[in-house]
């Protein structure tokens, strides 16, 4: 591999390689802009030379920063990801990374441009104009860039990930919010009737995801042997509701259920019969548990606004839909019960999920059991001093 510069224009120039194929022995060029002085077009030449002959050069590639990113969209993580997480990245790239960074050369982005398009995010980003993006934001912007520019790597189009360099914002910590349990009481006692007595019942007495629960059939309920199985839930796109596996292979589980659900779900499945009876129709088993009266199942984002008008209505502290799963490991891990059996019942890929999620009620745990041994410690005769 040879090289040499020439000058394009003023403070800019042409770094040119030329070579021999080894298969075919055809010769080659390969352009590349540098801007600065003649100093650094040597320092470039220099740099390129050396990553051909250590088998790093990449060759240019002339797509911008937006091009590439919805090559990527469309021809990668559209095949390996959710529908909806893929509708959530598309919208990224087209309201964030395409205006921010998106005329940047793809082999030209700099962590240095990476980290400006932050700070500008956290200052700015906002699509009203009013204040920036949350760290939390940007970071998974940077996380769906990282897994975009990795493709890149792998393809060759790219010699090095540019955000493996470039620092991240952190993601802020949230506080974990969840109902007590005379909140909870509260709560259903408040719902009544509500369409979403049943959801909110079910997600706090077993710790279901909220689309989990919208997709159990009444096949999946044998309240004889007190217990339900999870095996699909619905996930909301652009195109509707999608009825899917599970969110990972322990989502699909097996889970008790208390005395208190099973006798409201057995007067709801005889209120639904005889629904159902009224209307000419059969197959209860296949009906969905959560549903209207024509037997439509009730939509996730429907338990979800409605939730937070009821909340409001009982005067309780306002906390998501799904801090509702929350407040279910927080109440069974406070009476006792086995990290391990929380972390099966909640159908989280690794206990240590369950760990770094309820840290708080780990260490509350942690301190009843020091207080046990000194209850026994102090009981022994002798008995010790401190």
């Amino acid at each position: 591999m040879k090289g040499h510069i020439r000058r394009r224009y003023a403070g800019a120039w042409s770094v040119i390689l030329s070579g021999a194929r080894a298969d075919t022995g055809k010769q080659f060029q390969k352009w590349h802009t540098v801007r600065g002085t003649k100093k650094d077009a040597e320092r470039e030449l220099a740099r390129l030379i050396h990553e051909y002959e250590t088998g790093a050069y990449v060759a240019p590639v002339h797509l911008t920063v937006a091009e590439y990113m919805n090559q990527w969209l469309n021809d990668s993580a559209g095949m390996r990801i959710a529908t909806r997480t893929f509708e959530r990245w598309s919208q990224l790239v087209r309201t964030h990374i395409a205006p921010g960074i998106g005329k940047h050369k793809l082999t030209s982005l700099k962590p240095a441009h990476l980290e400006a398009f932050y700070r500008e995010l956290l200052t700015s980003g906002r699509l009203s104009g009013k204040g920036g993006l949350s760290p939390r934001s940007v970071l998974l912007i940077h996380r769906v860039l990282h897994s975009a520019f990795q493709r890149a790597v792998r393809l060759g189009m790219l010699a090095r990930n540019p955000c493996d360099q470039a620092e991240a914002p952190r993601a802020d910590s949230k506080e974990q919010r969840v109902l007590n349990g005379e909140q909870v009481a509260a709560l259903l006692e408040s719902l009544g009737s509500s369409p979403i007595y049943m959801p909110v019942l079910l997600a706090i007495t077993t710790g279901m995801r909220r689309g989990e629960i919208c997709a159990l059939l009444w096949k999946d309920v044998d309240l004889e042997r007190g217990l339900l199985w999870v095996n699909r839930t619905f996930m909301e796109t652009a195109g509707g509701l999608v009825l899917k596996e599970p969110k990972t292979a322990r989502s699909r589980r097996q889970v008790a259920l208390p005395a208190v659900a099973i006798a409201a779900l057995r007067k709801h499945k005889a209120a639904h019969a005889e629904l159902m009876l009224q209307l000419g129709q059969s197959g209860i088993e296949e009906r969905f548990v959560c549903a209207w009266e024509d037997g439509r199942p009730v939509p996730p984002a429907y338990v979800t606004h409605r939730f937070i008008k009821e909340l409001r209505r009982a005067g309780l502290p306002k906390v998501r839909f799904h801090d509702l799963r929350h407040s279910y490991a927080t109440l069974m891990l406070g009476a006792g019960q086995d990290m391990k059996i929380v972390s099966e019942m909640l159908g989280h890929a690794d206990i240590r999920t369950t760990y770094n999620i309820y840290s708080h009620v780990s260490e509350q745990m942690q301190r009843q059991a020091a207080d046990k041994l000194d209850s026994v410690l102090n009981n022994a005769r002798p008995p010790l001093k401190a």
